[in-house]
């Protein structure tokens, strides 16, 4: 009877151990307060405003837009420089502003490492010049669609890999 309270005493001291050794290692509140809070490193830093895309085509009926996906760096936190994705440049892309019934020439360069696509946010197009799985740009490649537009908006593209 007495060995059966030394192993319940044993059992007892045991379990408290591996209880405390389980909320100080999983259930620190320190490192809930250490947590990977990034707020520190964001000011109130403006969204960049993408600049307007030339048309390159002097017809007023027509209009062409030379775009090349490419790889950048841009600073979004501050001091700490990320890997970005965007069309003429390091981050987005610019703005296309077209009109209604004109036609669209696009040549749309891959300089990127990998296929990519583009979709037309605003624009009502024809579903296989509007960018996803069906109709990627492979690397190296030049993807050039002919576009009928039947609205009107302004647009910015951003790159899909």
């Amino acid at each position: 009877m007495r060995k059966r309270y030394i192993y319940l005493t044993i059992v007892a001291i045991v379990l408290v151990c591996v209880f405390f050794l389980v909320k100080y290692i999983f259930l620190n509140d320190k490192s809930s307060s250490e947590s990977h809070d990034l707020s520190e490193l964001v000011e109130s830093k403006p969204l960049p405003i993408p600049p307007l895309l030339e048309d390159v085509d002097p017809n007023p009926d027509r209009a062409e837009f030379h775009l090349t996906a490419q790889k950048g760096t841009s600073e979004i936190l501050d001091g700490i420089d990320s890997e970005t994705l965007g069309y003429n440049g390091d981050i987005l892309g610019p703005v296309i502003r077209v009109r209604k019934g004109e036609t669209v020439n696009v040549k749309m360069k891959n300089s990127l490492d990998e296929a990519t696509t583009l979709h037309w946010h605003g624009l009502r197009v024809d579903g296989k010049y509007d960018g996803g799985p069906h109709s990627g740009i492979k690397a190296g490649e030049t993807w050039e669609p002919n576009l009928q537009l039947i609205n009107q908006l302004q647009h910015f593209g951003i790159t899909h890999t």
